[in-house]
C-alpha cells in the first residue's frame, strides 16, 4: 500500500504543478489584456473570458487531490475533536467513504458530460475551443480524488482497527516511547 500510496502522491502532486501552470497562465493573459487595453481600447486579447473559464476549471479540479492527499482540505469538527480518537477515526472513516463514494458519482457523471460534448461537438462561443477535453480534466481530478479519499478511508479504518494513534494524536511522552521502540527494532 505505501507503494501505490507513492504513487498517487507524485501523480496528484503532477497535477496540482498543472494546476499551478494553470493559474500562472491566466494570471499572465488577464495582466497582458489588461494593459493592452489600457494602451488602447481597440487592443484586447481575444476570448480572454473564454479562457479564464476554461483554465478555472482546470485550476479547480486538478487541485483537489493533492488538498485531500496533503490533509489540508477545510474541516469542520467542532463535534469530533471532542470524542476518543478511535471512535473519532472511525467516524472519519465514514465521512470520508461517503465522500469517495460521491465523487465516484461525480467522475462517472463527468465521463458521461465528456462524451455528450465529444459526441456533440460543441465548442466555445468566441474561440471555438473544443468543450471536451476540459471535461477530461474535470473527470481526471475528480477520478484522483476519489482514490485519495479512498486510501485514507482505508487509512482511517486501519488505525480505528489496529488501535494506533497517528503522530498528530500523540502526547510527547508517547511520541518519545514510539521512538524508542523503533530504535530497538532497528538495533
Amino acid at each position: 500500500m505505501s507503494r501505490f500510496e507513492e504513487t498517487i502522491g507524485k501523480l496528484v502532486r503532477n497535477l496540482a504543478q498543472a494546476s499551478m501552470w494553470a493559474v500562472f497562465i491566466i494570471g499572465f493573459i488577464i495582466f497582458a489584456d489588461v494593459v493592452l487595453r489600457r494602451i488602447s481600447s481597440q487592443w484586447a486579447i481575444l476570448g480572454t473570458y473564454e479562457l479564464t473559464e476554461l483554465f478555472m476549471i482546470v485550476i479547480v479540479f486538478l487541485a483537489f487531490g493533492i488538498t485531500e492527499f496533503d490533509g489540508e482540505n477545510i474541516q469542520v469538527d467542532m463535534v469530533v475533536v471532542k470524542l476518543p480518537w478511535r471512535l473519532r477515526r472511525a467516524i472519519e472513516g465514514c465521512m470520508t467513504a461517503i465522500s469517495a463514494v460521491l465523487c465516484a458519482f461525480l467522475c462517472y457523471a463527468g465521463i458521461l458530460q465528456t462524451g455528450s460534448l465529444f459526441r456533440s461537438g460543441q465548442f466555445t462561443a468566441v474561440l471555438f475551443i473544443p468543450k471536451w477535453p476540459v471535461g477530461v480534466i474535470m473527470a481526471v481530478g475528480l477520478g484522483f480524488l476519489t482514490i485519495v479519499l479512498t486510501l485514507n478511508t482505508m487509512k482511517f479504518f486501519i488505525q480505528a482497527v489496529k488501535n494506533e494513534k497517528p503522530e498528530n494524536e500523540l502526547t510527547g511522552d508517547e511520541k518519545e516511547a514510539k521512538k524508542y521502540i523503533e530504535e530497538i527494532k532497528d538495533a
